[in-house]
């Protein structure tokens, strides 16, 4: 990404190299500043001070301050404070990249072109707050209605609140800031991309249900005519639902995203889409047909990609620097082609029919089975009646409470147990007998009174995320959440959330392991086999 902003900052400098009779001169000691000056007016290029609060001298080598050149203030770690003197007519952007420290800007009241409010810089005219800082609030009097290209790039900004009278988001408005929530107004009917590029630490995307342009859904901000997700972040569930055909460019960049499904139906994965990220496998669904420029590149925790015979269209560097990567391909198909030219390491896909009857590759949840029996957590429930000697899945089947317990103790490995009787339903003898006394033992499962565990009972899907919860802690892990009623709220049958089960619910939520239905948490409903592994396929990898 620094290289990409470096080009694009060398360019401007390019272009004002070309400038006829230009007078380079590196300011005194006093001043800090190397400038350009042009016709009688100076432009700043490079600031070399100690940081701390700079004042824009509005005079050096004896011609007025004109111009902030791009670039000009890059990487000052340790500017807090900005003040910009009346004569300076033209900052061109991005002036203040990575000045994380960044709290203060001031500009003259006499500036004619720009002012400041609320600690953001704002061009007077076109109404576009052209730079912001850690402490900035956009103001919501109508003096801004564009944030602008490079506006809080690396601000350190955490939270801030975009006003009903901004209607457009520029190019990087957001690159590589500490935001944690954004949420988009009704207003807003133009987002461009990388907008929220590199937002490492996003945990949520909202967008007001009213507007016309854009909407979210498992924390994707999608375009909704285009069917395009245009930003995601690390707790992001790709809807399944047709809504998004699109993984737009840089849309996943840097967001540390711990576990991804990209669902059936995506046709097209851009340029950038997962760079950076931690993810271990992914499987490419049988729709997509094109994976762009540096699609995957420098994911250094990626072992397997699995590509199936759609695909015909990659980039050569799609994979770039990601050094574990195997891909999974189907035997002579274009991927099988790619993997060997680019000499990738990689293994024979087995389509997932082969293994189960009842279950194919363009169903939403193929890739969630096949993780699931690829990991040894879920298998078949017979033979299938064909005469194949595949197994049956029975995605659709609710599953029990003893199949989970069996699921969660093939998870931890099958630690050694002794059974111990705790329960009038569960006899030594009986298949689930020993991971029920491991799950109880642990404190992940309980029974349904005190005498009864009810193993053929089927389970919930507020049940499975409080087990699931309670088997994060065992693992030593902290799934909690700050505030999980206002995060169950966004859901209209939030009132149906078991109190006993609000926190789990909320945490599954918020980690993408539960993403609703239709809108829809449904936590009183049975859980469907196809449910519970795309859970476990979600949820396993956050482990990790």
């Amino acid at each position: 990404m620094k290289k990409i902003l470096s080009i694009l900052i060398a360019v401007s400098f390019v272009l004002t190299a070309m400038s006829a009779a230009v007078i380079s001169v590196q300011a005194q000691n006093e001043t800090d500043f190397t400038y350009e000056i042009v016709d009688g007016t100076a432009t700043i290029t490079d600031y070399t001070g100690p940081g701390g609060s700079v004042t824009i001298p509005s005079e050096l080598g004896g011609a007025p301050v004109t111009e902030i050149d791009s670039g000009a203030f890059l990487s000052c770690y340790s500017l807090t404070d900005i003040i910009i003197p009346d004569t300076v007519r033209s900052i061109l952007q991005p002036a203040f990249l990575f000045c994380s420290s960044l709290s203060s800007i001031t500009v003259s009241p006499d500036n004619p072109v720009y002012h400041a409010q609320g600690n953001c810089l704002i061009e007077t005219e076109s109404k576009t707050l052209v730079a912001g800082c850690k402490s900035s609030v956009i103001p919501d009097d109508g003096s801004v209605v564009t944030i602008g290209s490079y506006a809080f790039d690396c601000s350190n900004i955490t939270t801030i609140n975009i006003p009903d009278t901004v209607t457009s988001i520029e190019t990087f408005a957001f690159y590589g800031s500490d935001l944690t929530n954004i949420f988009i107004p009704q207003s807003v009917t133009s987002i461009q991309q990388y907008a929220f590029a590199g937002c490492s630490d996003l945990q949520s995307i909202t967008v007001d249900p009213n507007n016309p342009t854009y909407h979210a859904q498992g924390n994707c901000l999608i375009d909704t005519e285009s069917k395009t997700l245009i930003a995601g972040c690390k707790n992001s569930v790709i809807p399944d639902d047709g809504s998004v055909v699109t993984i737009g460019t840089m849309a996943f960049w840097n967001t540390n995203l711990s576990n991804i499904v990209i669902p059936f139906g995506i046709t097209s994965i851009e340029s950038w889409a997962f760079y950076n990220n931690k993810f271990t496998s992914v499987s490419i669904p049988n729709s997509v047909i094109k994976i762009e420029s540096g699609a995957f590149s420098y994911c250094n925790y990626l072992t397997n990609v699995t590509i199936p015979e759609s695909v015909t269209d990659i980039a050569d560097d799609a994979f770039a620097e990601s050094p574990q990567i195997t891909l999974t391909v189907a035997d002579s198909s274009y991927a099988w082609q790619y993997a060997n030219e680019h000499q990738i390491p990689y293994t024979i896909f087995v389509d997932i029919s082969t293994i189960f009857s009842d279950v194919t590759e363009e169903q939403w949840f193929a890739a969630a089975v096949k993780y699931c029996y690829n990991n040894q957590l879920m298998s078949g429930m017979g033979e299938a009646a064909d005469g194949s000697k595949r197994q049956i899945f029975s995605p659709e089947t609710s599953m029990t409470r003893a199949e989970l317990v069996q699921v969660l103790y093939n998870m931890e490995g099958a630690p050694e147990t002794t059974y111990t009787e705790q329960f009038q339903d569960v006899s030594k003898d009986q298949w689930f007998a020993l991971p029920i006394t491991w799950a109880f033992n642990t404190n992940i499962v309980y029974g349904t009174s005190e005498t009864t565990f009810a193993p053929d009972a089927n389970i919930s899907r507020q049940e499975i995320a409080t087990i699931l919860y309670r088997y994060a802690e065992y693992k030593g892990m902290d799934f909690s959440v700050e505030d999980p009623t206002s995060l169950l709220q966004t859901f209209p049958d939030a009132d149906h959330v078991a109190t006993w089960a609000a926190d789990s619910m909320a945490s599954m939520v918020n980690f993408g392991v539960i993403s609703g239905d239709e809108g829809r948490l449904l936590p009183e409903n049975n859980a469907r086999r196809c449910e519970v592994a795309l859970m476990l396929s979600r949820f396993l990898p956050l482990l990790k």
